[in-house]
């Protein structure tokens, strides 16, 4: 509810441009935080049911299996009670989900062949609810490293992977299901060599994902993600030789856009 309310305000200051995102984060991080394990497909359906109530102004609130609420009323009318809602989806389950009942889907962690097998997923789900897949908005995160040293600039994309290596999904996604070995990337990240790490990671795995070398080569990368059906790839600039890569990544694309 207080989402919801929040999303509401924020699409007032920014003057009908808010769109929410939403997540289930992992639950590597959700033990952390001290959250109980749940169910995460029937928490974000009924997550996002309870955000379109408030917003719409239902007056007989929301009751479900995991969520129940009496009506919310917020301090002004939303300027959209159809505010899009995105889901962040990584495996097929969430995706069809995301194709199902939201605006957008946010993918992250992925290959091009992997994007385009998702974008496939959530486009047939879509359909199969009866919504037009088109309507969809697909967003992927790419990283990227971007150096003019190719050598450097591949070592900054195996320094992504630690970051990562723990998340219950990367088996799947970094190849591991298919015989790809992260066991001495992981224990040394869990023992809080991150630099160590890195040197462990096989270099395919951060090919995969993150776009790395000079600004031609990364935007060759990203190109990849367009062709095979994303609509915005979300450009995640990851530091290169400690230095955080945010202004030249900026200008680099901005001239790669012409």
């Amino acid at each position: 509810m207080l989402t919801a309310k929040t999303a509401a305000t924020l699409d007032h200051a920014a003057g009908g441009r808010f769109t929410l995102g939403l997540g289930t984060a992992n639950s590597v991080m959700n033990s952390r935080f001290g959250l109980a394990p749940f169910a995460p497909l029937p928490m974000i359906e009924e997550y996002v049911a309870v955000v379109r109530a408030v917003l719409a102004g239902d007056t007989t609130g929301f009751t479900g299996q995991v969520y129940s609420t009496g009506p919310v009323p917020l301090d002004a009318p939303p300027i959209r009670s159809a505010l899009p809602i995105y889901l962040a989806a990584l495996g097929p389950r969430m995706q069809e989900l995301a194709g199902r009942i939201a605006d957008g889907v946010i993918l992250n962690l992925m290959s091009p062949d992997q994007a385009g097998q998702a974008v496939a997923t959530v486009r047939a789900a879509a359909d199969a609810a009866g919504r037009d897949p088109s309507s969809m908005e697909i967003l992927c995160v790419v990283h990227v490293c971007l150096c003019d040293d190719a050598a450097a600039a591949a070592a900054a994309a195996r320094a992504v992977v630690p970051r990562y290596v723990l998340h219950p999904a990367v088996p799947a996604l970094f190849g591991e299901d298919a015989g790809v070995d992260l066991r001495a990337a992981r224990e040394l990240t869990l023992a809080g060599d991150r630099a160590g790490a890195a040197r462990e990671v096989p270099q395919q795995v951060a090919d995969g994902f993150v776009a790395h070398g000079d600004a031609a080569t990364c935007a060759a990368h990203v190109a990849q993600y367009r062709a095979v059906g994303v609509d915005l790839p979300v450009l995640f600039p990851m530091p290169v030789g400690g230095h955080w890569q945010y202004d030249e990544v900026i200008s680099s694309f901005a001239a790669e856009a012409g």
